[in-house]
């Protein structure tokens, strides 16, 4: 089973959202969730699931890259 958890507090608590046995389902809801500039992520069983990530997410992992780049 897979769980949705969002943030409306920038990040600082995930509370769940919704469930459902594949990504597929919750597909459109995480959509909509990186419409609205929020924060997201998903468990299966209770694990973080770290290959799917919110818009926000992978805006501030592109930026450290970047960062990263710069100093070496």
């Amino acid at each position: 089973m897979y769980q949705l958890l969002v943030s409306y507090d920038c990040g600082v608590r995930y509370r769940p959202d919704r469930e459902a046995e594949t990504i597929e389902e919750l597909e459109p809801r995480m959509r909509q969730l990186d419409e609205q500039g929020l924060r997201w992520g998903l468990e299966q069983d209770g694990i973080p699931v770290y290959d799917r990530v919110c818009a926000m997410h992978l805006h501030l992992l592109a930026t450290v890259a970047a960062l990263r780049e710069e100093v070496t």
